[in-house]
């Protein structure tokens, strides 16, 4: 027999396909099988229901020689579809796991950073208290230092301090203060003396150790004070052989006076304060020569005082520098 389509032989029966309607042969690649090898892979049951192109008009068996191939193709896509909707189904359950366990670490962190905002929030109210607290006891300390410096003043209030005079061999340290009370024209009386010593030596060796001289009464060491102020002495004015220089007297005042005083004596070298002195233990200063004077308790005192106009040239005086003590005719 011949292919119904290309008419040449058709003596090989494997590679022939027999229309089950109209009985004419087809080589398979002459007809819509296509192929040898999708031929041999069809069923018997397709080959005795297959049917040629002019037979199949209504297309009922337009998938007999396809379909098991067709078939075997969707059955794959499918199973791959599958497959793959797995691998999804599994790729999107573990993305969701995931998802959910970054969510709740979120929910956590959240919880943990409202807690660290309200931690925060307690630390800086704890902090604003713990300063006005410690702005407080500053204050406290601030006013107990100021109470001891005034009690320690108010102690040596019959002292005075000698500064100036030489350590002498073996020096008898009234015979001492009585020279000095015989050089600023004061009567010497060993009774109106508590006690007379000297002050351990100062760090600066250029300096020599004050003399601190305690009275029985006030009344006495003012009148060793206005007798000094009247009549400056050199070490000379005690004992010719000593080399000369200035003798001062003065209150004898607490290490933070000293320093405020020195500070106020400062301000009068450069112009910015008239005049600065102790009187009772107190620093007090003018801001010109004309103005009332004023008490200074600390270097903020002094530079508010010496906020006004500097005085004029012809308040810059040593007297203004000079100023130890506080008796009548100090500038005051």
């Amino acid at each position: 027999m011949v292919c119904g389509k290309c008419q040449l032989n058709t003596s090989n029966a494997k590679e022939v396909a027999k229309c089950s309607l109209c009985s004419v042969e087809f080589h398979a690649t002459c007809c819509r099988i296509r192929t040898v090898a999708k031929l041999l892979k069809m069923s018997a049951k397709a080959l005795t229901t297959w049917r040629c192109d002019e037979c199949d008009v209504d297309g009922a068996s337009s998938t007999n020689s396809d379909d098991p191939i067709i078939m075997d193709l969707l059955k794959n896509i499918k199973q791959e579809m599958l497959d793959s909707r797995k691998s999804n189904s599994a790729s999107f359950a573990s993305l969701e796991k995931t998802m959910t366990s970054v969510r709740d670490s979120l929910e956590e962190v959240k919880l943990k950073l409202s807690t660290v905002e309200k931690d925060n929030l307690t630390l800086k109210e704890d902090c604003g208290l713990l300063k006005k607290e410690n702005q407080r006891l500053a204050e406290n300390v601030s006013q107990l230092k100021t109470e001891i410096d005034e009690l320690q003043q108010r102690s040596r209030l019959n002292n005075i301090e000698i500064r100036g005079v030489p350590v002498t061999k073996g020096e008898d340290i009234y015979a001492v203060v009585e020279s000095i009370a015989k050089a600023i024209g004061v009567v010497f009386n060993r009774g109106g003396i508590s006690i007379a010593h000297r002050l351990p030596a100062p760090r600066d060796r250029r300096f020599h150790p004050s003399i601190v001289v305690q009275f029985i009464s006030r009344s006495i060491r003012g009148e060793w004070l206005i007798a000094a102020r009247k009549n400056r002495i050199e070490t000379t004015d005690l004992a010719p052989s000593l080399q000369r220089a200035p003798v001062f007297i003065s209150e004898h005042l607490t290490a933070h006076n000293k320093s405020i005083l020195g500070r106020a004596k400062a301000f009068v070298k450069f112009g910015k304060l008239a005049y600065a002195w102790s009187r009772e233990g107190r620093i007090m200063v003018r801001k010109t020569a004309d103005s009332p004077a004023e008490r200074v308790s600390s270097f903020e005192d002094i530079e508010r005082a010496a906020a006004s106009p500097s005085p004029s040239q012809n308040t810059r005086s040593t007297q203004g520098i000079r100023c130890e003590t506080t008796p009548a005719g100090s500038p005051e």
